[in-house]
């Protein structure tokens, strides 16, 4: 069962990364996590870019808390896409599996 929680958190943070970073969908992204749940800012990547950026590589890792929750962390390489430049973006997610569904908290 926490197998499969770890699976289903790194495809919801891997959707959500690209979400943001590709298709610039904020509003999706926001639909992606629980009401009332915190943000804390992306720096170096700050939206919108004008072009967008395609993400390159997200070498994540989940570990599953108990069968509710897991934590997703890691980074996600993104380039922009008119100059080519590189950043490298870390992340951590907590999600949390509920009634509704899997989640970003």
């Amino acid at each position: 069962m926490r197998a499969e929680l770890e699976r289903a958190a790194l495809e919801l943070v891997r959707g959500m990364q690209r979400m943001y970073f590709e298709a610039q969908d904020l509003d999706g992204v926001r639909g992606l996590m629980e009401p009332k749940s915190g943000w804390i800012g992306v720096t170096g990547a700050a939206l919108p870019h004008p072009a967008g950026y395609r993400v390159l590589d997200m070498p994540l890792v989940a570990e599953a808390l108990d069968d509710d929750y897991c934590m997703v962390s890691g980074s996600s390489t993104i380039q922009e896409k008119d100059t080519g430049i590189e950043t490298v973006v870390r992340l951590s997610a907590l999600c949390h599996k509920s009634k509704d569904g899997l989640r970003v908290r």
